[in-house]
């Protein structure tokens, strides 16, 4: 078995990181997402991978056969279930088997808006000059038509709020950029809130290193985590082997 990890930089030349898939310690993480519709019974009838690396076909080959046995609540209308149609955000951890095999397992799932299309933030160039890190969350609010709008950020800086506002400024201008595929609730869609969290990062160790450490169960900078969905997940997926 095979894990493969893809480690993408968004702005050439400096470490605005974002990582579809990160190694920690002995341990190898990747996020995936797909596109599925749930009946009324709240059995998947359809999946699609959303923007999927050709680094990770071989992984999502052998997720679609569990996707596919998940158990949801659909999304209601009067009360009644009905068809949904919801994004699945996996994370999926390898681990290391010691003879030359990687064993995998689902380690959370989440349902929700997805992201359609994103702009990567530029690195302000004062803050890259002084040699300043930042982590920024923006929450967003995602209307029908899947626009966003930038409604507060929360930031830690290196440099404590130093470069705040240009890190700010960066991360708004992306937001405005971005399109979402909202759920649809019996073929009607629906407003969602997000989180994104940015990474700016001038070197890869001291000041960053220690921000992924103490947050090694937030999603992968630039990836879109839903705050709320029409659908919940009633499948325990943490007992399915992939």
């Amino acid at each position: 078995m095979i894990f493969r990890y893809l480690v993408v930089l968004l702005v050439a030349g400096c470490c605005c990181l974002a990582a579809s898939a990160s190694p920690k310690g002995d341990l190898m993480e990747l996020w995936v997402k797909a596109d599925i519709v749930i009946d009324e019974s709240g059995r998947v009838t359809a999946l699609a991978w959303h923007n999927l690396h050709p680094e990770q076909d071989l992984i999502a080959g052998r997720l679609g056969s569990v996707v596919k046995r998940f158990e949801f609540e659909p999304g209601k209308v009067d009360g009644q279930t009905v068809e949904t149609r919801t994004g699945l955000t996996l994370q999926v951890i390898g681990e290391d088997a010691g003879d030359g095999t990687v064993l995998l397992r689902i380690g959370s799932a989440r349902t929700g808006a997805l992201v359609d299309t994103m702009s990567a933030p530029r690195y302000p160039s004062a803050a890259l000059r002084s040699g300043v890190s930042a982590h920024v969350v923006a929450d967003v609010n995602v209307d029908v038509t899947g626009r966003a709008e930038l409604v507060g950020t929360t930031f830690t800086g290196s440099a404590g709020n130093g470069y705040r506002h240009l890190f700010e400024r960066e991360v708004a201008l992306s937001v405005k950029g971005c399109r979402f595929a909202p759920e649809q609730v019996a073929g009607r869609a629906i407003p969602a809130r997000m989180q994104i969290p940015f990474e700016f990062c001038v070197e890869l160790a001291g000041w960053c290193e220690a921000q992924w450490t103490a947050r090694l169960e937030a999603m992968p900078a630039g990836v879109p985590v839903a705050l709320d969905s029409a659908v919940a997940l009633k499948t325990d997926f943490r007992s399915l082997e992939i």
